[in-house]
This record gives structure tokens, sequence and C-alpha cells, in this order.
């Protein structure tokens, strides 16, 4: 009746439960013969080498300890967790193979690996992409400064962004305009003072002329 009791506790695919007594003699199994010759499993893990993770493991749940082992049994590495069933000398031990007990651990890292290489290319096309639509408005504003220093203030700069580049494209156009407004300040000025020198020049002229035939009176 034990047995069938444990029996009904499983993990994973193939994982069961077993108990032993004070003496590490199986009181509880789903395989019945271990339990109907009360296989003193302690006894055999402590004789085999190979089984020397069992062997630990049973003494700690004799000693009436609470914890997680790992040993190999028949050539299969286990993970076992054990606890000790109350108000009695036996312990009770859920045991299944390593393979099970990280499958979906496993199944997990393939997942966070694919959802890593997914992540890792939309990083990179948003990189491309935040890369070109940089790339394109600088390449403009270089070519307005390259143009500014030649002297050539005609420039059109077609800018449309709200961040920094939009900002400096703006302050640009703006030195453009400005530069062209001092220039042509500049340009009227002279003019004006082209057109004060030449009348300088006729009333120096005219007096020059007019000194002369004084002169000649005289």
């Amino acid at each position: 009746e034990l047995s069938d009791i444990v029996s009904d506790i499983t993990y994973a695919k193939t994982g069961y439960a077993f108990i032993i007594d004070g003496e590490g003699v199986m009181l509880a199994h789903p395989d019945r013969e271990m339990v109907r010759t009360q296989d003193r499993t302690l006894e055999k893990a402590e004789n085999d080498p190979a089984q020397k993770g069992l062997a630990d493991m049973m003494h700690l749940m004799i000693e009436g300890r609470s914890g997680i082992g790992e040993y190999t049994y028949k050539g299969v590495t286990k993970y076992a967790g054990y606890a000790p069933v109350q108000g009695t000398n036996w312990s009770m031990a859920l045991t299944a193979p390593r393979a099970e007990v990280f499958e979906g651990i496993e199944r997990l890292q393939q997942i966070l690996l694919l959802a890593g290489i997914i992540l890792a290319l939309i990083s990179v096309l948003a990189a491309l992409l935040i890369a070109d639509r940089l790339h394109k408005p600088i390449l403009k504003l270089t070519r307005a400064a390259e143009m500014f220093s030649t002297g050539n203030l005609d420039v059109e700069l077609d800018v449309r962004q709200k961040n920094e580049i939009g900002v400096l494209a703006g302050a640009f156009s703006a030195i453009a305009v400005n530069m062209s407004n001092i220039l042509r300040s500049i340009h009227t000025a002279s003019e004006q003072v082209a057109s004060g020198s030449k009348q300088i020049a006729d009333s120096s002229s005219d007096l020059a002329q007019g000194s002369t035939e004084q002169a000649s009176a005289l």
C-alpha cells in the first residue's frame, strides 16, 4: 500500500519517489521487487565506487536531513530532493534523470538564445536606420560648410528634423541669410561710397579748372 502511494508521486517523464528506513532498507519503491526483498540499497551503494554519490545522499537521508543530491545509478546521472518523514525514522526522496530535470531549463535557454539573436538583428536594423537618418542631414551640413568656406552663401538646407541636427541646420540657414544681408548692406554702402567719391572727384576737377582760369586771369 505504501508503494502504491509512492508510485503516484512522479516528476518529469520517468521521475519517481522512494522511501528508506533508518538502516537504508527500501520500504517503498515503484519497483515492488526491491520492497519485497527489502533491498539494502545503501549497502550496495557503499560497495560500489560508481554509486558514491548515492551512498552519500542516503547517509544524509538517514540522518534526517533535507536537501538535494546528485548521483549516478545504473549509468544514469540523476538529481534527487529528499526530506525526512515526520514521526518516523524514514526518509523520502524524489528522483529523476538530470536530462529531464534540466529539460525545461535547456528549452528556456534555447528560447532565450533565439530571442537574443532576434533582438540583436532588430538592434542592428534599428542602428542602421538611425545611422541613415543621421547620415543624410549631416552630409548636407558638411556640404553647406564647404560652400561657406568658398564664400558661396547660396545654400538651402532642407532638414526638417526636430532634434539637435535640425537645430544645427536652422542655425546654418540663419547664418547664410544673415551673411547675405550683411554682404548686401556692404555692397550698397560700397556703391554709395563710390558715388560720393565720383562727386568729390567731379568737384575737385571743377575746382581745379576754376583755379586754372583764375591763375590765367591773374
